[in-house]
C-alpha cells in the first residue's frame, strides 16, 4: 500500500463520565478527538480479500486536534512510502464485536487497523507507529525491511 493522503473524518466531544462520546464535525472546535481517513493505494493483498476492482481504501487514523491536515499531508508525501496494514471493514467489525457504530457514514467508509498492525516504510527503514514493543517483536521478528515483513505474513 502507498499512502496517498489524509482526509477529514469524524470528531468526538468528551462528555464527562459518559461511555459514549457525542459525534461532532471533524473540524469542530468541540472535537476533543478526531479520526481522519488515511487514503492508501492497494498494490497487493497479502492475505484475505478486497472487493473486486478496489484500488484505494481509507483507513481510520487518529489526527491530533492541534494538527492541520495540510501539514500531515505534506509530511506524508515526503516521509511515508509503502506500508503493510492488517485491516477489517470498520462498521462490520464494530457490529461483529457487539459495539455501537457511533457514526455509520464514517465507519462504513473506512477500514480499521487490526491489532495495531501498521507497518510504514520511511527514509530510515520502516516504522510501526501503533505497535507496542512486544507486539512489534512478535510480528516483525528480525525483519529489516517491509519485504521481509511481507514474507512473514504471506501464506
Amino acid at each position: 500500500m502507498v499512502i496517498l493522503s489524509i482526509q477529514p473524518g469524524v470528531g468526538y466531544r468528551s462528555d464527562g463520565d459518559s461511555l459514549e462520546s457525542p459525534v461532532v464535525p471533524f473540524d469542530s472546535a468541540e472535537a476533543d478527538v478526531r479520526w481522519g481517513k488515511l487514503v492508501v493505494r492497494v498494490d497487493e493483498v497479502l492475505s484475505g480479500s478486497l472487493p473486486a476492482q478496489t484500488k484505494t481504501v481509507s483507513v481510520a487514523w487518529e489526527v491530533p486536534t492541534e494538527t492541520d491536515l495540510s501539514d500531515l499531508n505534506s509530511a506524508a508525501k515526503t516521509t511515508a512510502g509503502h506500508g503493510i496494514f492488517f485491516l477489517s471493514p470498520g462498521a462490520e467489525r464494530l457490529e461483529r464485536t457487539g459495539k455501537k457504530v457511533p457514526d455509520q457514514k464514517y465507519y462504513s467508509s473506512v477500514y480499521l487497523v487490526v491489532g495495531s498492525a501498521a507497518f510504514i516504510d520511511s527514509s530510515n527503514g520502516f516504522g510501526t507507529p501503533l505497535l507496542d514493543p512486544t507486539s512489534r517483536s512478535t510480528l516483525v521478528g528480525t525483519s529489516k525491511s517491509l519485504d521481509e515483513v511481507a514474507k512473514r505474513i504471506k501464506p
